[in-house]
């Protein structure tokens, strides 16, 4: 699961680094779409496999890092289509 949404969020960020060195290259906004629909799945199957709870008195709960997983792919893919239109 982190893996696929560690995988996610480096081809978001190759894409958008790609993007501000060559502007208008078609391919870098596929890595945008292919990196924020990973850092999606990962952040889903995240969400999905962790158990949440009390035990003895520890609490088990959704970290930031999930939170901030599903806003970046949710932001790289949104990148994508704006650029895919504008281009």
């Amino acid at each position: 699961m982190p893996y696929v949404a560690l995988v996610g969020g480096i081809l978001v960020l190759v894409g958008a680094l790609g993007l501000l060195m060559f502007h208008g290259v078609p391919r870098k906004t596929l890595l945008l779409a292919i990196g924020g629909i990973l850092a999606i799945i990962g952040a889903g199957w995240g969400f999905s496999d962790i158990e949440i709870g009390t035990v003895l008195v520890a609490t088990v709960s959704y970290g930031y890092g999930l939170y901030l997983c599903l806003i970046g792919g949710v932001l790289g893919l949104l990148g994508a289509l704006g650029l895919k239109r504008k281009l």
